[in-house]
């Protein structure tokens, strides 16, 4: 699913569920260091170009999603309904 989609669908969720207490919230983020994304971006020219398009100048790591997800699930977030959070280092505003 894109993440147009996914955001399309957490909006939605919250407006029907917000009412019953819960909240609905996405997260979006760009490149993270994985095993699954490790062998493409140790490609120099690969990992080159993808940081072309990340103003922060970084892939991100598993602890940056993390975090994320920690703020969301404490109390610090806990009005935060409908929001897709961009975990991209600017990427999506690049």
């Amino acid at each position: 699913m894109s993440k147009a989609a996914i955001n399309h669908l957490t909006r939605c969720l919250a407006a029907e569920w917000g009412p019953l207490g819960i909240a609905v919230n996405s997260i979006s983020p760009t490149f993270i260091w994985t095993d699954s994304t490790r062998p493409y971006l140790s490609d120099p020219e690969a990992h080159r170009q993808t940081l072309a398009h990340i103003p922060l100048g970084r892939i991100g790591e598993t602890e940056d999603v993390t975090g994320a997800v920690v703020y969301l699930a404490s109390p610090a977030g806990a009005l935060v309904n409908g929001a897709n959070l961009m975990v991209d280092g600017g990427w999506s505003i690049a």
